[in-house]
């Protein structure tokens, strides 16, 4: 949060810098998890088109179908195609889709 602070030249993080911390990231097609008003803390900033992006904003939830755009972007995370060196990565990024599928298919 201080690096990003920094980014907007704030002095505090207040409702004005967070405001033009979220914009900025918007602006860059970002996201964030969650700002806070401690430099201290961290919070996870992604590309909003990527796949994770796209699960992390489904999963959040906001509409009538966010079940089905759930599922469907955890399709899409785990079928996304990669390099030799991201191989360990990527499959433990789809055991954990495959525990999220079955925490929604449970609800």
């Amino acid at each position: 949060m201080g690096e990003l602070r920094d980014l907007v030249q704030a002095g505090r993080l207040d409702r004005r810098p967070l405001s033009q911390i979220e914009h900025n990231l918007e602006q860059a097609g970002l996201g964030s998890a969650e700002l806070t008003t401690s430099q201290w803390n961290w919070t996870l900033v992604y590309r909003t088109s990527s796949p994770i992006g796209r699960v992390i904003a489904a999963a959040r939830g906001g509409s009538e179908h966010s079940d089905v755009d759930l599922f469907e972007a955890v399709a899409a995370a785990a079928a996304t195609d990669t390099t030799t060196d991201q191989a360990d990565e990527l499959e433990s990024l789809r055991a954990t889709i495959g525990q999220i599928k079955a925490l929604v298919t449970a609800v």
